[in-house]
């Protein structure tokens, strides 16, 4: 038990509980929802307020059996975010956001029954770029494009084992298609939303106290969803979705003795999704997810998860 306890200690202090073992995805940045891929209006811009919740007691390290006994993660992390579509770039739409997320960590935090130093706070700001290569309005099909650059601003402590902050930039491509497999977009549809992630992510020179880098390998993620659209006038939708991500395999280097060590963290997670969303208003729109893993390795399996979402066009 100690041995593993170390390691995801040593982990989750250098990259963040809420960045790579126990969230949805390696980030919440790319988090996507239904219709998220479909173009917005040019020249709008939006503000958008989530609320993330994660429930584990179950934490699973690589091939070997999960820890269940006194197993307790939760995070609650609120997030805001910023988008504009500006005006056709050469006939191209465009846009960019910016999003910033505050992590807390309710209540005790344990694996194993062996309690876990927590450190909330503001995590990682990120700001993207998007744009779609193919937008084709009158029957629905859309092809996006979009980069994610996080920060590493958030709260950060090098000796404590979970927190908002990964100490480390990250690079992250997203790749979006979207396609009716039934209707019209004025009328009752059902959609194909299939959405690919590559996670690059930077070393971590300051983990364990100071004394080991962090080095993670690249982590990918694909994300379906099929959202049925009964109510068009509202954009009214339920969705079923299905999240499969994999990689991000981790090494420790010692800074004294040069030696680099493999605490076989990488993540391989399956995820159930469903979803709801329509416009309450012709300028609002709420949206909740909850979903759970059905398929786990490499950190806190999601037995709870829970997204809520209110969006202002302005």
């Amino acid at each position: 038990m100690t041995k593993i306890i170390n390691k995801y200690n040593l982990f989750v202090a250098a990259i963040g509980l809420v960045a790579a073992v126990g969230s949805k995805n390696p980030a919440n940045a790319g988090s996507v929802e239904p219709g998220d891929w479909i173009a917005g209006p040019i020249g709008v811009s939006l503000f958008a307020a989530y609320n993330f919740f994660e429930n584990s007691n179950d934490y699973v390290p690589r091939n070997q059996a999960g820890i269940t006994n006194g197993t307790r993660i939760q995070i609650d992390e609120p997030l805001a975010r910023l988008v504009h579509w500006n005006e056709p770039i050469y006939g191209y739409e465009t846009g960019e956001e910016v999003l910033v997320p505050y992590t807390t960590f309710p209540g005790s935090q344990k694996i194993g029954g062996a309690s876990l130093s927590k450190n909330n706070g503001f995590g990682d700001p990120t700001i993207a770029f998007f744009g779609w290569p193919y937008k084709n309005t009158r029957d629905g099909i859309y092809l996006g494009i979009a980069n994610y650059l996080t920060l590493p601003l958030g709260a950060y402590k090098n000796t404590t084992a979970i927190q908002a902050g990964a100490n480390r930039f990250e690079e992250h491509l997203q790749i979006g298609f979207v396609a009716p497999l039934y209707g019209t977009p004025e009328t009752k549809r059902v959609n194909f939303e299939l959405t690919g992630d590559a996670y690059f992510f930077g070393n971590n020179t300051n983990t364990a106290g100071g004394s080991q880098t962090l080095r993670q390998a690249p982590a990918y993620d694909l994300n379906l969803w099929i959202p049925y659209v009964f109510y068009p006038a509202h954009d009214a939708y339920v969705a079923v979705g299905f999240e499969e991500t994999f990689g991000g395999k981790v090494t420790l280097q010692d800074h004294q003795t040069g030696v680099v060590s493999n605490p076989l963290i990488g993540l391989q997670e399956s995820l159930l999704q469903f979803a709801v969303g329509e416009f309450t208003s012709p300028t609002v729109f709420v949206s909740a997810v909850g979903g759970a893993d059905v398929g786990r390795e490499g950190g806190a399996k999601l037995n709870t998860y829970f997204e809520f979402r209110f969006a202002k066009f302005f």
